[in-house]
């Protein structure tokens, strides 16, 4: 508005001193109050009007839209447009005679010459529209530096939208602040809150890695002690006869090592199923290839340990999957051991495959056996363990257990051949 009112006054004062000295130098005014005086005396010839008669004199006037016009004779009144009065002017002496006897008209009336004076502001014109013309160009100023005003703030909107945007889940970039207005505020805002959110990243980062840390220093301190007293019962069982009664008592100690070291690997899996970081799959290779050597493995352990072992249902289809070859061990490890445990010896373990549009599922199935430690089956952390480890490569794990029998069945995506190839 300062800007625009600045503008205003410095052009009006030039227009008014360009106009002003236009029209006092030239002669425009006088040519115009020439063809006014030529007006009238045509008026008066054909009217044939006295100088005293006021009547058409006001007429044209008015017709004329004069501003101020009078008629003397040496130097005496008689008429002038600004008397409203019905009477003749009587000869009246005017001092305003006086002041503009220089601009005087001869004009020859029916009665006699008479000296007239026409003043029509002939400038007025110029003055009203060059004070439009100034008037608009002030607001075209104040509308211009408006839309400049705007446009740098909404450039600023739309660059902390953009570093907003591109942040991501990082929040590498700080926010650009600029000027000292309520968007700096909000720049400032988020400065601060992205600060603290990189603050409190960065402990939660910390406290994960203290976390492995323990827990990984726990799955290995439990593992040394352990296998230390396995090692002493294995000695002492060896120097007692077998009629001993101390034997129960080590074989039951050796039996509740062992399920502490499984308690130990499935905390350590546990731990790594539930680890954030990313999981580096093997490239897609045909399912035979990857799979197989697991799925022998597991054949040979569960043979060793007195299981039957079934596999004609378990066909090789021509499709691709990709696996983390330490999770799938890891999970056959589980499957082995969970055979082993709660599996019924006498009657066959049973694999087979099923294939969908968008899985290759292996299925192992078992007889549950009767006796059942119920401590260690109602953990079920093996079982956790082997589905967080099948979501990490994009699998998914169905289980289903009723009173005789368990069944669970690992479905790995299946990578297109055209797009593997």
């Amino acid at each position: 508005m300062l800007i625009s009112v600045f503008v205003f006054f410095a052009l009006y004062s030039v227009t008014k001193i360009l106009l002003d000295d236009f029209f006092s130098s030239s002669s425009y005014v006088s040519t115009q109050e020439q063809k006014y005086v030529d007006s009238l005396q045509k008026y008066v010839t054909e009217h044939g009007m006295a100088a005293t008669d006021f009547t058409g004199l006001r007429k044209w006037a008015k017709e004329n839209e004069i501003t101020v016009f009078s008629v003397s004779r040496e130097r005496v009144l008689l008429y002038d447009n600004s008397y409203t009065g019905n009477a003749p002017l009587s000869e009246t002496e005017s001092l305003q005679l006086h002041k503009t006897w220089q601009y005087f008209h001869a004009v020859e009336f029916k009665d006699g010459p008479a000296d007239v004076y026409i003043h029509k502001n002939y400038q007025r014109n110029y003055y009203v529209m060059a004070l439009l013309i100034i008037s608009g160009v002030s607001a075209l100023v104040w509308a211009l530096v408006l839309m400049l005003s705007f446009n740098r703030r909404i450039k600023y909107v739309m660059l902390l939208q953009e570093e907003i945007n591109h942040q991501g889940d990082l929040l590498e970039n700080s926010f650009t602040e600029k000027g000292n207005d309520e968007l700096t505020e909000v720049a400032r805002a988020l400065n601060h809150l992205r600060n603290a959110l990189l603050d409190s990243k960065a402990k939660e980062t910390q406290y994960k890695k203290d976390r492995e840390a323990l827990i990984l220093g726990m799955a290995h301190d439990l593992r040394t002690p352990l296998t230390g007293l396995r090692g002493y019962l294995e000695i002492i069982r060896r120097y007692l006869e077998e009629k001993d009664d101390l034997v129960q008592y080590v074989e039951k100690a050796l039996l509740k090592t062992d399920q502490i070291r499984d308690l130990s690997d499935k905390l350590f899996d546990h731990f790594l199923s539930k680890n954030e970081n990313t999981t580096l799959l093997e490239p897609p290779e045909t399912a035979e290839y990857l799979l197989g050597d697991y799925l022998s493995e597991l054949c040979s352990q569960l043979s060793v340990s007195g299981f039957t072992v079934q596999y004609d249902q378990l066909k090789w289809h021509p499709v691709c999957v990709q696996i983390d070859t330490d999770f799938v061990g890891r999970i056959f490890n589980n499957l082995i051991d969970n055979v082993i445990k709660y599996a019924d010896s006498k009657r066959p373990v049973t694999l087979s495959s099923i294939l969908t549009n968008e899985y290759l599922g292996i299925q192992i199935q078992n007889c549950r056996r009767e006796e059942r430690d119920a401590a260690i089956q109602g953990t079920h952390i093996g079982t956790q363990n082997i589905d967080a480890m099948m979501q990490k490569m994009n699998g998914k794990t169905e289980i289903e257990m009723a009173e005789d029998y368990y069944r669970i069945t690992l479905f790995f995506p299946i990578i297109k051949i055209a797009s593997a190839l």
